[in-house]
């Protein structure tokens, strides 16, 4: 718990002094993604296991894989902005650039996905979207 903290200490601190500029920008979208990924896995599971009819397990087994495929980009996504908060280099920053992009790409997917059966309104709605 002590280190989920301060992982979110650290991106907030980044937030607020890299707000203005675009890099700052895309900082906070990916977290706004994340929030959004997250609690739409959390309403698609609950409609899963509630036996939606329009979930079926190949379709549940889809957005696993797709989760997991955007679980993988979001780990080297916070891996290259823990590098580039730690040596502001060009190359880190381009670095995190394509891993933000690759996070990005993935969360959309699966959201995109998933929307088909959540509520997406009451998702953004709920993490402040």
């Amino acid at each position: 718990m002590k280190r989920r903290i301060g992982a979110a200490a650290v991106l907030v601190v980044l937030l607020v002094a890299c707000a203005t500029t675009g890099l700052g920008k895309a900082i906070q979208a990916a977290d706004l993604q994340k929030r959004l990924v997250e609690e739409s896995a959390v309403e698609f599971i609950k409609l899963h296991l509630k036996g939606d009819p329009r979930i079926t397990q190949a379709v549940y087994d889809e957005a696993k894989m797709a989760y997991g495929k955007w679980s993988v980009a979001q780990t080297a996504y916070a891996a290259s902005l823990a590098t580039w908060q730690a040596a502001k280099t060009q190359a880190n920053e381009q670095r995190l650039n394509a891993t933000l992009a690759n996070a990005d790409a993935t969360g959309s997917a699966y959201l995109n996905q998933v929307g088909k059966f959540v509520d997406m309104n009451a998702v953004k709605a709920k993490v402040g979207g």
